[in-house]
């Protein structure tokens, strides 16, 4: 799910996805233009070529074409406008410069196949995804591309064939980099060790402003990790992110404290640093590895109650997730609009109950919402998984969220939550996504670790929510109240998702870091000034 992806420059998504909003990845090629004759019962193929100048050796990846009405913004649509976008794809393997490729009725299709949309003027592109994650987050460095084309009254039941060239690479767009910001890789060998080959971590560091001062040499200081949500590109972790950190310690409204941007994107969507089956295991090559080692290079305060989480969205729950599977590594976690934090509602659907609920529709047969909008639906979970599924086996938020929480299949890959044609939810899979629960894993727990997670979870929720979202936060706060887990989960009125951790609740989180981190601040009216002479 994604955060202040309404921003990002590469990727125009309002997610679910994530989410995960209004997911809207726009093309800006040049425009051309083609028309093919129509020829009356014949069926729409679209015919793609790789054009020789773009490319001397052979490629492969997932071809994409999308086709749209002239009214309509040409993207991955997510939202009111989810099922008035075409999609046709199929894999590639192999494709040599000047060869051509056919997408016709056996190709992967959304809503439906493309012959079967009503005629108009279209705008359509193809887009040859060679990085595997064009539903996270559109096309990018590598991929190929065609140029926009406007086809005037097409009828798709008898448009016959419609050429389409690819002609453009997509160039690598390098961030600029924040003031006081560095970036930091390091090999994990946790990680490669799972994938056998080089798996790297990435984080920008964003440094206080007096850190490099006369007198401050020796200085030890507090540490905040932020989380990032779905789809978020690289241009804007650094952009966004970091530079909202730089400028926010810059103008005194958060702590001159050491903040960390940690990048958790992988192949298969968001990692959200969980030891999975599928993905490897993050969280201890976070906390193990590239923690101790990002503590080693800087003066981080390396006492637990001086390191503290923050993310939305999707890092939101990873912030959960870290503060409670290592409760005694980290001070607290701030989260905003995490993803489902209970399974008992997980986008609408218990999957804590047996049997599991279909994804797709309720008991009475009604289908379930995955969006909203002012309280009401406008796009369906069936939708957004078949969308998906079309674009790729990778990337995707639904197919995120199973290469995080689902056991590996003999195939490699991870096992489906659900099968994408009827809805029907897979018990055992279910059952295995259990250990990811926040509700059930700290309940389970409480014995073992939960004193030390008194007053460590702080969850903030837009009541209108477009993924209902407050939902399962209401469960587990009702979950940590039982317990007596003193958290704090606070709902904001006329809140959605998409820039609510932009609100002021980052300086508001930050506040409340400072206070866990320095008691004595608690009600002082220096508030922030008394920040930039840390004692620690």
């Amino acid at each position: 799910m994604t955060w202040f992806s309404q921003l990002s420059r590469d990727f125009r998504f309002l997610v679910l996805a994530s989410a995960v909003s209004g997911l809207s990845l726009t093309f800006t090629a040049k425009p051309g233009s083609a028309m093919p004759k129509a020829q009356p019962s014949n069926p729409l193929v679209f015919r793609v070529t790789l054009d020789k100048g773009v490319s001397e050796t052979p490629v492969s990846g997932r071809l994409v074409v999308l086709f749209a009405k002239q009214n309509v913004p040409l993207g991955l649509s997510f939202g009111p406008h989810t099922r008035d976008v075409w999609i046709t794809a199929r894999d590639v393997r192999g494709l040599r410069p000047g060869e051509t490729v056919e997408l016709g009725p056996s190709a992967d299709a959304f809503p439906g196949p493309p012959d079967s949309a009503p005629e108009g003027d279209y705008n359509a592109v193809a887009v040859l995804d060679v990085n595997s994650d064009l539903a996270y987050r559109g096309s990018r460095a590598g991929d190929f591309q065609t140029p926009v084309v406007h086809l005037k009254n097409l009828k798709p039941g008898s448009a016959s064939n419609i050429m389409l060239t690819l002609t453009q690479r997509v160039s690598e767009e390098l961030p600029r980099l924040p003031p006081r910001t560095e970036i930091v890789e390091f090999v994990s060998p946790s990680l490669s060790a799972f994938w056998k080959k080089p798996i790297r971590m990435r984080a920008a560091v964003v440094l206080p402003p007096d850190y490099q001062e006369t007198g401050a040499t020796k200085r030890q200081y507090p540490s905040v990790f932020l989380l990032h949500g779905f789809s978020t590109s690289n241009t804007y972790l650094i952009e966004g992110y970091a530079a909202q950190c730089a400028a926010l310690s810059s103008e005194g409204k958060i702590p001159p404290w050491i903040h960390v941007v940690l990048d958790q994107t992988c192949p298969g969507g968001t990692h959200e640093f969980v030891d999975s089956a599928n993905n490897g295991p993050w969280g201890t090559a976070l906390t193990s590895e590239f923690i101790p080692y990002l503590e080693s290079r800087y003066r981080m305060d390396r006492r637990p109650e001086r390191r503290f989480l923050t993310g939305h969205s999707s890092g939101g729950w990873a912030a959960l997730w870290l503060q409670i599977a290592y409760p005694s590594l980290f001070g607290g976690a701030w989260a905003t609009s995490p993803d489902p934090v209970d399974f008992r509602q997980f986008l609408g659907v218990d999957l804590v109950g047996r049997p599991a609920e279909n994804f797709y529709h309720d008991q009475d047969h009604r289908p379930r919402p995955f969006m909203r909008q002012k309280g009401e639906p406008v796009q369906w979970l069936e939708d957004g998984a078949k969308q998906e599924a079309v674009l790729g086996g990778a990337g995707g938020q639904l197919a995120s969220f199973e290469w995080v929480f689902s056991p590996r299949g003999v195939n490699g890959r991870p096992l489906p939550l659900f099968d994408r044609q009827t809805g029907r939810v897979f018990p055992d899979v279910a059952q295995a996504w259990q250990k990811y629960d926040l509700s059930a894993v700290v309940k389970r727990n409480w014995k073992a670790f939960g004193p030390k997670l008194i007053g460590k979870l702080h969850v903030t929720v837009g009541e209108e929510d477009p993924f209902y979202l407050d939902r399962p936060a209401r469960l587990l706060e009702r979950t940590l109240d039982d317990l007596g887990a003193r958290a704090s989960f606070t709902y904001q009125p006329t809140q959605a998702h998409v820039g609510l951790f932009m609100n002021g609740n980052l300086e508001r989180f930050e506040q409340e870091m400072l206070e866990a981190a320095d008691p004595s601040s608690v009600g002082s009216k220096r508030g922030l000034r008394k920040l930039a002479q840390p004692k620690f």
